[in-house]
Parts: structure tokens; C-alpha cells; sequence
């Protein structure tokens, strides 16, 4: 089994996207929001996966199936699939960051409480990010650490991610999808541009999140250094 954790706004929808693909009807989808913090809350109307399930409570899975995706901590199914392989995805935090801000900021999604308040008070990016402490990364870790993971994706290197994945789970003859980019006006791969003042303290709140993410993107490197 493998127990993929989609952390929002980290290419997951993508990613959803090329395990549908590679599974077909092998794989099912656990989403819920179990944290208050920026996501999407739940699955749009239009989702229309083969198998969706959005649930907070750990589920039957049928015996076929051999992947489940969704934003899930990730120990959740730890006492089903004690030899479950982990995978997810990170970002850079500060991107996530203000990706979330956009994210909330186009959509009313009042079942998440700081969607309500940005919606409520009009906050600008900067007071969204100054009332809004979470943290994006280690948040949906629960108890594990980055070794706990066979494979840990950066959005930022897709492609390089995308093959070895691929590699590792023998994928054969596949054909990565683009970026789905659910900022209509921006590319997930591209940086958004913030001041310097708020860098600096993003970079300050989420000192703990950038060191967890520059782990994994370190590890990701020697790994591909590796084939």
C-alpha cells in the first residue's frame, strides 16, 4: 500500500492527477480538514476521480486497491498499514505561504475558519499572514519524520521528482502531466514576489518549516544523484 499526503498547495492536484493515470482504479481518495489551516477544505463539486471518499474517519479499503491519496496526517493509517510507503510533496514554506493567501482569497470556503476571517476583516496578504500561524509542512507529518517517507517530491524540481518517482515505483511508459495550476494567472512552479520586509519575517515564523524543507530537498538531490 502506499499512503500518499497531499499537503495543500504543493502540486497534489497534479500529482492526483498522475496517480489516477498510473492507478486507475487501484486507488481511492481520502480528503477531509482536520486542521485549520489554508486548504481547500473539500473537493470541488466537479471532482469526479473513480473512487472519492471524504471522510475524517480511517476506512475500509478494498483489498484491490493500492494507493490512497489525500490530506491526511500521515500516520493515519498506521495501525491498517504498519508497512505502508509513505510519499508526499513539500514546498517552499513562504510559497505555500502566500499561495494559501491567493487561494482564500478566490474562494469563499467558510468551513475553514481562516478563510471566514480573511473574508470577514479584508485582509491584505500582509495581515493574512501575521494572524494566520501554522505551520504548512510538519503539520500533516504527524508523528513521522522525513526517513519515515520513501519518497518526498519538491514542487519546485517537478519533473526530476516526477522520474524518480517513477523509477522507484517502477512506473513504466509514463507521460508526465503539466503543472495544474489552479491560480488561473500564475504557474505553481513560479515564485511569488513579496517584499522584503515580509520575507524577513516569514522567514523568521517559519524557520523550523524552511529547515524541514530544505531536509527533504537535500534529500531528494543526493537521490537523484544516486540513479
Amino acid at each position: 500500500m502506499i499512503i500518499s499526503v497531499h499537503i495543500p498547495k504543493t502540486g497534489g492536484t497534479t500529482f492526483r492527477h498522475f496517480l489516477t493515470k498510473s492507478f486507475d482504479n487501484e486507488i481511492v481518495f481520502d480528503y477531509q480538514n482536520s486542521l485549520n489551516i489554508p486548504d481547500s477544505g473539500s473537493i470541488n463539486n466537479n471532482f469526479t476521480e473513480p473512487q472519492l471518499i471524504h471522510t475524517k474517519r480511517v476506512l475500509n479499503i478494498p483489498k484491490n486497491i493500492k494507493v490512497i491519496h489525500g490530506h491526511l496526517i500521515a500516520e493515519k493509517y498506521n495501525n491498517i498499514y504498519p508497512r505502508a510507503k509513505l510519499i508526499t510533496w513539500f514546498r517552499d514554506p513562504l510559497q505555500i505561504k502566500v499561495s494559501s493567501y491567493f487561494h482564500l482569497k478566490r474562494h469563499k470556503i467558510y468551513n475553514n475558519k481562516y478563510c471566514k476571517m480573511l473574508h470577514e476583516n479584508n485582509w491584505n496578504l500582509e495581515q493574512f499572514i501575521k494572524n494566520t500561524k501554522i505551520n504548512p509542512l510538519s503539520n500533516y507529518l504527524g508523528d513521522k519524520i522525513l526517513s519515515d517517507f520513501n519518497f518526498i517530491g519538491i514542487t519546485e524540481m517537478y519533473k526530476e521528482s516526477i522520474d524518480l518517482f517513477c523509477r522507484m515505483f517502477k512506473i513504466k511508459n509514463y507521460n508526465p502531466i503539466e503543472m495544474h495550476d489552479v491560480n488561473p494567472r500564475k504557474k505553481i512552479s513560479d515564485s511569488y514576489n513579496i517584499s522584503n520586509q515580509l520575507n524577513k519575517y516569514l522567514k523568521n515564523e517559519l524557520e523550523e518549516e524552511i529547515i524541514l524543507y530544505e531536509k527533504a530537498k537535500n534529500i531528494l538531490l543526493s537521490n537523484l544523484d544516486r540513479l
